[in-house]
């Protein structure tokens, strides 16, 4: 018997009496079972304990965003939280799946605070953590770069009025030019997706940007993803900056708890 392993059956704690493994595509009973216990391999039988629940906030970022035109080489593309709600500091990023396309270079994608979080939170500069930029950045380099417009109020605008952090998995090799219309990029996490089914560049290249950030907890809380365009004005409203549809989306998981002590 082995009384040591239990399963929920019928809203009930129940004992296994006898727990298997495949080893060499065959199943075979289990003997017995160790755990290391202060660096040491120690028997023990295994109790499964009733797990609690955890949440997870999905962003779903279709028709969620608003775009600005091309004002003085840049264009931001904003998503703000609805009803100021915002991903608080030491969640998990999760997931990100980006599709979007750019004509014809995306300066930066950045998690970022409204002004109106960082104010609550008693800071004189809005916090952003850059997802990948440009290997020559324009707007996402300290700079003093300024794109304003009238229905993004909270965009990009004024990047000296941010304080930018950049993480050891960011990546920072987006082309800094590319002729021709519309260049795609798809940024998504390879360790939990794939780029299946998200859009390319429309009459040009695709940049496919796999990010490993596993267990990453948010360094300060965010309430808006920002992309930046920049690069010389096509003339026209969706061609400057793009999001996809159907195939955008961020995931952030409450942090585990510590164990008690």
């Amino acid at each position: 018997m082995y009384s040591g392993f239990r399963v929920q059956s019928n809203s009930t704690w129940n004992s296994i009496g006898q727990g298997y493994v495949n080893q060499g595509n065959e199943w075979k009973p289990i003997k017995s079972v160790y755990v290391v216990n202060n660096g040491e391999w120690k028997q023990s039988a295994a109790t499964l304990q009733e797990g609690g629940n955890s949440i997870r906030i999905k962003l779903t970022l279709c028709g969620g965003f608003e775009v600005c035109g091309d004002v003085g080489g840049n264009s931001p593309m904003v998503y703000t939280t609805p009803s100021q709600l915002y991903i608080p500091q030491g969640w998990k990023f999760r997931t990100v799946r980006w599709s979007a396309r750019y004509d014809d270079t995306c300066d930066g994608v950045f998690l970022a605070q409204s002004p109106e979080l960082a104010s609550s939170l008693g800071q004189i500069k809005r916090k952003a953590l850059i997802l990948a930029r440009r290997s020559s950045p324009v707007y996402t380099s300290l700079s003093s770069a300024n794109a304003a417009c009238a229905n993004v109020p909270y965009g990009g605008r004024n990047a000296s009025g941010f304080e930018w952090f950049t993480p050891t998995w960011a990546f920072l090799n987006l082309p800094n030019s590319e002729s021709g219309n519309m260049r795609g990029l798809q940024l998504y996490s390879r360790n939990t997706t794939s780029n299946s089914g998200m859009c390319g560049g429309s009459g040009g290249p695709t940049t496919i940007v796999s990010l490993i950030h596993d267990d990453y907890a948010l360094p300060f809380p965010i309430d808006q993803i920002i992309s930046m365009r920049s690069q010389s004005n096509c003339g026209k409203y969706r061609c400057n900056h793009y999001l996809c549809d159907d195939s955008s989306y961020l995931e952030f998981d409450e942090p585990t708890p510590l164990p008690p002590p």
